[in-house]
């Protein structure tokens, strides 16, 4: 099966190399919207060439995806001609099967997918509606995949992806403070970042249960405990809802 990909943005990429630096590397074409980005990833991956236009892509791809940005979905998709035989995957967040089932007629076989960055290093969760097989073998490759069962339920899994910016940023805060208390820099990102993994991969084998890990992890009157009850008290937690309710209720309106 060959890969197209309609545009070559930063998920584009790192799906792309996610597959391509993996077992069984796809034959795939890419759009040369971005020209640099797309000669760039056919110079690295022998398996990924660049289409002369995007209806190129679409004439050499059996499964394509559609990774443009949200406000160009919808020029970019009415000027193309899909085939029923396509099978396509939409990595657009605010754009809802209503609108993308009428823009890449008369295909059928269509899902929507939030992969992350980290598809390049293959690890991470997908989101997936619905389960389209096609997709699902190839995103596999490059994530664990996690079903969706409603579409309406894509919106507050895609919300929490606004976070990333806030996990990297609160990792920053850390390791600057630490350099302000005299810590190297390189020791400081270091230190945090392997601290971060340790917790976050502790995290991964009790999904189904953070309280107990919040509770197992302080104790009265502990280091632990005072941490959470001073930012707790300064509504850091509820920041954290606020941010995550705002980016839900852009999504909503969106697909309306």
């Amino acid at each position: 099966m060959k890969l197209g990909f309609l545009g070559t943005g930063t998920i584009a990429e790192a799906v792309l190399t996610g597959l391509c630096t993996g077992a069984d590397p796809p034959s795939t074409v890419v759009s040369p919207r971005n020209a640099d980005r797309a000669r760039a990833l056919a110079g690295r991956f022998a398996t990924v060439t660049v289409g002369k236009d995007n209806q190129a892509v679409l004439d050499g791809a059996d499964l394509v995806f559609v990774a443009v940005r949200p406000q160009q979905a919808e020029d970019v998709l009415k000027q193309l001609r899909f085939r029923r035989d396509h099978r396509v995957v939409s990595f657009v967040a605010l754009y809802p099967m209503s609108k993308l089932s009428l823009a890449v007629a008369p295909a059928t076989a269509i899902c929507r997918a939030i992969p992350l960055p980290s598809a390049a290093m293959r690890v991470g969760p997908i989101a997936v509606w619905p389960m389209l097989p096609e997709a699902v073998e190839i995103l596999a490759r490059i994530g664990t995949i996690v079903p969706i069962a409603d579409e309406s339920l894509l919106e507050p899994v895609w919300a929490t992806t606004a976070l990333m910016a806030p996990f990297y940023e609160q990792l920053r805060q850390i390791a600057c403070w630490a350099v302000e208390e005299g810590v190297s820099p390189e020791q400081a990102g270091a230190y945090v970042a392997a601290l971060y993994s340790a917790w976050t991969t502790v995290a991964s084998g009790a999904s189904d249960d953070f309280a107990a890990l919040r509770d197992k992890s302080q104790t009265p009157s502990g280091l632990n405990e005072q941490a959470l009850r001073i930012m707790t008290n300064a509504s850091h937690y509820v920041a954290l809802h606020t941010a995550l309710d705002a980016v839900l209720g852009r999504l909503r309106e969106s697909a309306m």
